[in-house]
């Protein structure tokens, strides 16, 4: 008789702890998922949807977001939501706790803060580059090529590597002559 109350108050606990984890789980992802738009709102989003000037994952995302709204009729289950619009339920979550965080600024998609590789041509070289595609050509050549003047930076120490292709859209950005170079013909 010991035995079978100890099992009990066992089984017992076991079913509290599950039906408590249960119910947290299911409470939080309501919380964070749960949208109400505004008729505002909607009539917004309904505009990216059918105008055809967005981009596709925009699109993609009003539309998901149309999906889940609370005040409209037809509630969803994420994985229907999923469903419909080609995509993870993981993207339906995603997207709803963005547009709960950021609001309409979540459809659009991020600005990088900075470049992903840095420019190798800083203002610092781009003038070390003016000075010497301006300055006298070596001995032995009429005029400084694209290709003397990337070897003559390597060889100051001003940049570790360059490519000629560099140098000519530099120069061609900043619309240079070189030193002997005639503007309405050819010298």
């Amino acid at each position: 008789m010991v035995e079978s109350r100890r099992k009990e108050g066992f089984f017992l606990r076991e079913i509290c702890y599950f039906i408590y984890r249960r119910g947290v789980k299911k409470l939080g992802r309501r919380n964070k998922n749960r949208i109400s738009l505004s008729e505002e709102q909607r009539l917004k989003l309904r505009g990216i949807v059918t105008n055809g000037k967005h981009p596709a994952k925009k699109v993609m995302r009003a539309r998901i977001l149309l999906l889940l709204d609370e005040n409209c009729p037809s509630v969803k289950k994420q994985k229907e939501i999923a469903d419909i619009c080609y995509t993870s339920e993981t993207t339906v979550r995603t997207v709803a706790m963005q547009f709960n965080k950021y609001g309409f600024e979540s459809l659009d998609r991020k600005k990088r803060v900075e470049p992903p590789v840095k420019p190798i041509v800083t203002e610092e070289v781009g003038e070390q580059i003016l000075a010497i595609y301006r300055s006298e050509p070596p001995k032995g050549c009429r005029r400084w090529t694209l290709n003397l003047v990337a070897t003559r930076l390597m060889e100051l120490g001003i940049v570790p590597t360059i490519s000629r292709d560099t140098v000519s859209r530099f120069l061609r950005k900043n619309q240079t002559e070189r030193k002997g170079d005639v503007t309405n013909g050819r010298q």
